[in-house]
């Protein structure tokens, strides 16, 4: 979650890593869980979803998560550069999807 509006050219990063995660045709040969892995009661998001399966299995993979797929670096510094003076959280855990719920807006 942020704090605070993102500048553009942070959102702009944003905007083109949701694109490459729904879009990209070559996105599948990342996937860190395959077909073969997945399982639909442990996905949050999937009509087969069981809490209390997720939680008795230790369900800890999601259906997005990316494995060793190469990024240029001069991509990773140019993301930096565009977001460095932009305000992100996290909750307690470490969670940056957690934070949205107790982030507070850094420029008060």
């Amino acid at each position: 979650a942020r704090c605070g509006p993102l500048s553009q050219e942070c959102e702009r990063f944003f905007v083109q890593e949701a694109c490459f995660y729904e879009c990209d045709a070559n996105v599948g040969f990342y996937r860190k869980y395959d077909a073969d892995h997945y399982d639909p009661r442990c996905d949050a998001q999937s009509g087969n979803y069981s809490p209390m399966y997720a939680a008795s299995r230790l369900c800890s993979h999601n259906t997005w998560e990316l494995h060793q797929m190469p990024i240029k670096a001069s991509y990773c510094d140019a993301w930096y550069a565009a977001c460095r003076a932009d305000h992100f959280c996290a909750g307690r855990n470490g969670d940056f999807f957690s934070c949205a719920g107790v982030a507070k807006n850094m420029d008060e």
